[in-house]
């Protein structure tokens, strides 16, 4: 699925204006020394797809994340704050929430529901601050990632992954590539690390049971 510019919502850009259609097609990110994506970790192992339903795997993820923008709110730590820190620091918090912005990437890019779980593999190995600057620009570089990684799922351009996550194309691209520095380029999650995270997707929504 295509996203569509006419129902993108404003509410999910995190910088000064809304993302979206725009004469720059994307940047190119991925360095000539490290090759292409596909290539990296070679290809991974076949994960088990979550038995329960995408709705309760979003609602696991969202529930993770805002209790780790509590957090951080509660501890007031500068770095998660700072606006100015890493990219991924947004110039104002977004006002959309982080449940239907999880809604509205699985509708757009059309992903398997292992992309959350794998997303929060790949944040957590990121090992960057959770703030309410921060978590959508983590949440959507990391899903981007997963699906490309996982789902072999390249058919957008980095505008149009950017016009979902309200994200200029050259933030996205610069977005991308600072996270697979952050990651080491590995992307690639084995299946004990696997089911370890979806075990804790699952422990995390509400409604889900054992």
């Amino acid at each position: 699925m295509t996203p569509n510019a006419s129902r993108l919502d404003p509410r999910v850009a995190t910088d000064d204006s809304t993302a979206g259609p725009s004469d720059e097609e994307g940047v190119a990110t991925l360095s000539a020394e490290k090759g292409d994506l596909a290539l990296i970790g070679g290809v991974p192992a076949p994960l088990v797809m979550p038995t329960w339903q995408g709705d309760q795997c979003i609602a696991g993820l969202s529930c993770i994340m805002r209790s780790r923008v509590t957090d951080a709110a509660a501890k007031n730590d500068s770095s998660a704050t700072n606006c100015s820190s890493t990219c991924f620091h947004a110039k104002r918090a977004p006002t959309i929430g982080i449940e239907y912005y999880l809604s509205r990437i699985r509708e757009f890019f059309a992903c398997s529901d292992t992309c959350f779980v794998l997303a929060l593999v790949y944040i957590d190995r990121a090992g960057l601050p959770i703030s309410g600057l921060t978590c959508h620009r983590l949440l959507l570089t990391s899903i981007m990632l997963a699906a490309k990684f996982h789902d072999d799922w390249g058919h957008f351009t980095i505008t149009q992954y950017g016009q979902v996550g309200g994200v200029r194309a050259e933030e996205m691209a610069k977005l991308e590539l600072e996270f697979l520095r952050l990651v080491d380029w590995r992307l690639d999650v084995g299946p004990l690390e696997y089911d370890k995270y979806l075990s804790f997707l699952r422990r995390s929504a509400p409604d889900c049971g054992n």
